[in-house]
């Protein structure tokens, strides 16, 4: 079976120690089959990631739920997009999974922050990116990357039909899955064997199956077994960032660091190794994105109300942030919104 290379279009080979591996799981698989259900509450992670990848129908904890599929085709072209919570026993680390293959004549896309981490895997052809505010040239990347946490806007230019997996992580899940400070990865576009070398050789398998549903099963199962255990202080830092997702930023810092029951420089610090950037711009990217949704609703949009609606002080002050985050205008980017957002309410997202 074809596989999955990292830097370069040569198949995936599989090792000696990949093959020992497999056994080893095969030999997990065949253990975990002989408990009963009450043998399998008691090893969520280990026994529930690799028995349901070896079966993606089977049921545990209430199962997974069913892939979403939805199809376009208009003047840029046509599409399929999946997306998927994920398992009930992971939301506390994944937002969600998110699958493209598309063929849209758009040369060059405007991606906006949003809070997550992202692991981002190509199937498809080469692509090219920019992040205009650092100044930096453009780089190309063909196969898995991780994208941290940003506070600006990026740039992609395809070279062909896009096919991507992407998988939407909580900040603190990041952390725990990768085993790295999230301020190394802050508006960081990085090759996934950069980041961690170990899970750039697993991943390959999640791209064996033929389907959405099989490839998002395989990624539950592979992000459980790194899961293994969780620290206090990422549950802390998790904690603090998903109540500023569910307030869409309009908390204050201190009120949030008051009922973690720690400093402001203490959040700080923690927002630093566990999110990457501070609590303040994190409450910022979500106010842009409370605004984005407005916007993505469609019909007359009064600014100034809106401005107000999403904790800005005044319109200039909604302006500047329109600016740092999409580098254009919210009328501008209104005008040049077209082909599938990835950006909707997917599942496992709010």
């Amino acid at each position: 079976m074809a596989g999955f290379a990292i830097r370069n279009s040569l198949p995936f080979e599989r090792t000696e120690h990949d093959k020992s591996r497999e056994m080893a799981i095969q030999k997990r698989i065949a253990e975990a089959r002989a408990f009963d259900s009450t043998h399998l509450r008691s090893y969520p992670y280990i026994v529930y990631g690799w028995t349901h990848m070896k079966s993606p129908t089977s049921h545990l904890f209430g199962g997974s739920p069913r892939a979403q599929i939805t199809r376009g085709d208009s003047g840029f072209g046509t599409w399929e997009m999946a997306t998927r919570a994920p398992h009930p026993e992971l939301q506390a680390f994944v937002l969600g999974y998110l699958g493209l293959k598309s063929r849209i004549d758009l040369a060059r896309e405007r991606h906006l922050p949003s809070g997550e981490v992202e692991l981002l895997l190509n199937l498809g052809q080469p692509f090219r990116v920019l992040h205009p505010a650092s100044g930096r040239h453009w780089t190309t990347h063909r196969g898995a990357a991780v994208i941290g946490v940003h506070d600006s806007y990026v740039l992609t230019e395809e070279t062909g039909a896009q096919h991507v997996v992407v998988v939407r992580l909580r900040p603190a899940g990041a952390h725990i899955l990768f085993d790295l400070p999230m301020h190394e990865l802050a508006n960081g576009f990085v090759e996934l064997d950069e980041v961690n070398y170990e899970i750039a050789r697993i991943l390959p398998v999640a791209l064996y199956a033929d389907d959405w549903d099989k490839r998002f099963s395989t990624l539950d199962s592979i992000i459980a077994e790194r899961i293994d255990r969780v620290r206090a202080q990422a549950l802390r830092t998790a904690w603090a960032w998903q109540k500023l997702w569910d307030a869409d930023g309009l908390l204050s810092i201190r009120s949030l660091a008051n009922e973690a029951g720690c400093s402001q420089k203490h959040l700080i610090a923690q927002f630093r190794d566990y999110v990457g950037i501070p609590p303040k711009a994190v409450a910022r990217v979500m106010r842009f994105n409370r605004a984005i949704k407005s916007i993505e609703r469609g019909g007359p949009v009064d600014w100034v109300q809106l401005a107000l609606d999403c904790g800005y002080y005044d319109h200039s002050h909604f302006i500047r942030d329109f600016n740092a985050f999409a580098g254009c205008t919210p009328t501008e980017l209104l005008q040049s919104l077209a082909g599938p957002s990835l950006r909707a309410d997917h599942p496992g997202g709010r």
